[in-house]
């Protein structure tokens, strides 16, 4: 794909031991090194090779936009979130752009892949480095990235990355991913940032709140 006629992030197969998997590969045609530590992360986890290759595809849409506006990946904000999100529903196009033939939008489910997979890889920067937008990203969760007891799973793989090949057996029963009840997330919000009646303004962190907010409307919560 091409964004103001230069090349951008590209998914790219590759062959990798017997398999066959994918890469992030930036506008120089560079593997990514971030996006292939967590896609490396994925496939120890034995995640399904069509998991991996959508996940790759959507780190390589945000990388995309990440190169074409000339951001650092490590101090994004949430309003660089919301604006991946505008241009997942037009078809990567720039959102303040008017088409003279405007495609149709993209199916919520194409937007939800790519933007779980951005916040996965958040949130696997936010557990194994101190990466200031992956902490800003998920500060506000209960325990913070300094609970990293509860994720032990999902570092499991960090220290024996040499033997990758080894197909280990999952935990046996899984512990359910929690969710939160609309309540919950009602309560986090408010807590992130709620309206003065009175002073007639926002107090608080509105971005934050913003953030949980996107995550409500997409499903992502």
């Amino acid at each position: 794909m091409r964004a103001g006629g230069g090349q951008v992030a590209v998914r790219q197969p590759v062959v990798l031991g017997d398999e066959v998997t994918c890469v992030v590969l930036d506008r120089c045609w560079r593997v990514v090194g971030p996006a292939e530590e967590y896609l490396e992360h994925l496939r120890q986890e034995r995640y399904s090779p069509n998991t991996v290759r959508a996940y790759a595809q959507g780190l390589a849409l945000w990388w995309s936009m990440l190169e074409g506006r000339e951001l650092d990946w490590r101090r994004v904000d949430v309003q660089d979130l919301a604006r991946f999100k505008r241009r997942l529903e037009n078809r990567g196009t720039d959102p303040t752009v008017i088409a003279l033939r405007p495609d149709k939008p993209a199916a919520a489910s194409t937007v939800d892949v790519a933007l779980t997979a951005v916040l996965g890889f958040y949130r696997y920067q936010a557990i194994v480095a101190d990466v200031p937008a992956a902490r800003r990203f998920y500060e506000h969760v209960k325990g913070g990235v300094q609970s990293r007891a509860k994720y032990a799973s999902f570092l499991g793989h960090l220290g024996g990355r040499q033997d990758r090949r080894v197909i280990g057996r999952r935990r046996d029963p899984r512990t359910p991913p929690p969710f939160l009840t609309p309540a919950q997330i009602a309560v986090i919000k408010d807590d992130a940032a709620r309206w003065d009646r009175d002073g007639g303004r926002w107090s608080g962190d509105l971005r934050v709140r913003l953030f949980w907010t996107l995550l409500e409307e997409t499903g992502l919560d």
